[in-house]
């Protein structure tokens, strides 16, 4: 989900910092998306407007309704590249 959406990142990759990052991405059967997008608990609209339409283009699975995820992730960015924090 974060691959799908990562230019929305790009400036807080390119500043350099420590983040904690929430992403949540749902597609109902009838088609609905929502999505959140949280960086250090603060709303991310950015990071939003790209997990919408990340969630428009989830694949649909016959049978299975509605969709979604939910990731958080913890990284330190700087020089340009983006460090997974453990």
């Amino acid at each position: 989900m974060f691959a799908n959406s990562a230019a929305a990142f790009k400036p807080l990759v390119e500043g350099g910092g420590v983040y904690a990052i929430h992403l949540f991405a749902t597609r109902k059967a009838t088609g609905e998306t929502k999505a959140d997008c949280r960086v250090n608990s603060e709303d991310f609209a950015e990071g939003a407007a790209a997990l919408i339409a990340y969630a428009k283009a989830i694949r649909d699975y016959p049978g299975r309704g509605a969709s979604g995820s939910n990731v958080i992730i913890r990284c330190r960015c700087g020089r340009g590249r983006l460090r997974r924090g453990g």
